[in-house]
């Protein structure tokens, strides 16, 4: 593997992976909130690891990540009728250093990955992403990002889990 100290020819340069940044929100039963944020949590602290995040700092990149999004999406898993209540009462938000810049209700954002016998949202078929390949978002280092959900407040009637992927592709410094 190459030297990247200052001298190295890959110093300012970037390494680049395709694959999602992802994070993921326990509604619990009985909730009655009405906003809640999303890209807080951070892999290998508190426990949390890459089941849930794959963030490396709370509602940032880090200061050697640049980050490209091609499309949002949403996976929720629970009790149908609280999943299909959850996406009709709130819309997402992806703020980048504060800024708006995607924003539609969370039934558009459909997961491509849900299940044909229920307890998902959106089909099982990756086509049912909505893609924005020839306008895609990008964040450098060190951007503030999240996820911001508003709505009407509900209550589950049991606990959802909602993961949100922001599909594109990561740099992280040589």
């Amino acid at each position: 593997m190459s030297d990247t100290t200052t001298n190295s020819p890959l110093t300012g340069q970037y390494r680049w992976l395709q694959t999602p940044l992802y994070d993921t929100l326990t509604i619990p039963a009985a909730a009655t909130a009405t906003s809640y944020q999303m890209f807080g949590n951070i892999n290998g602290s508190s426990g949390v690891g890459l089941d849930t995040t794959n963030m490396d700092a709370q509602f940032k990149l880090t200061d050697t990540q640049r980050f490209t999004v091609r499309s949002m999406r949403f996976v929720v898993h629970g009790v149908q009728a609280d999943i299909d209540a959850f996406q009709q009462k709130y819309a997402a938000t992806l703020k980048v250093a504060g800024i708006d810049t995607l924003l539609a209700p969370v039934e558009f954002w459909t997961g491509g990955a849900g299940s044909p016998a229920g307890g998902s949202n959106g089909i099982g078929d990756p086509r049912a992403v909505a893609y924005f390949d020839t306008d895609p978002i990008d964040i450098s280092e060190g951007l503030g990002l999240k996820v911001q959900l508003n709505g009407t407040s509900f209550t589950p009637s049991a606990a959802l889990q909602v993961r949100c992927y922001l599909d594109g592709r990561m740099g992280k410094a040589a």
